[in-house]
């Protein structure tokens, strides 16, 4: 009973690090809306907010990663075909 407990602490570990890192840089502890859909409304919208972070990060890292490639690949060419 105590290993099934600790391994279902282990897994919320990362969903509540993400409900800390939204609550820090999102401001998701500072909603105060006085109707219960406004304030459902704007969680959802936050955690969108937070996803397209994410993406954009990813993203941005995958074209640097390209372009370095793109770049060595064109000098490796450019030194071959000019001695």
């Amino acid at each position: 009973m105590k290993r099934q407990q600790r391994l279902d602490e282990i897994d919320r570990i990362p969903v509540e690090g993400k409900f800390g890192n939204g609550k820090r840089k999102y401001s998701l502890d500072r909603i105060y809306a006085k109707l219960k859909e406004t304030g459902e409304t704007w969680i959802v919208l936050i955690i969108i907010v937070m996803n397209l972070d994410k993406l954009s990060r990813i993203l941005s890292r995958l074209i640097f990663k390209l372009s370095f490639i793109m770049k060595f690949t064109i000098m490796q060419k450019y030194k071959t075909c000019n001695p």
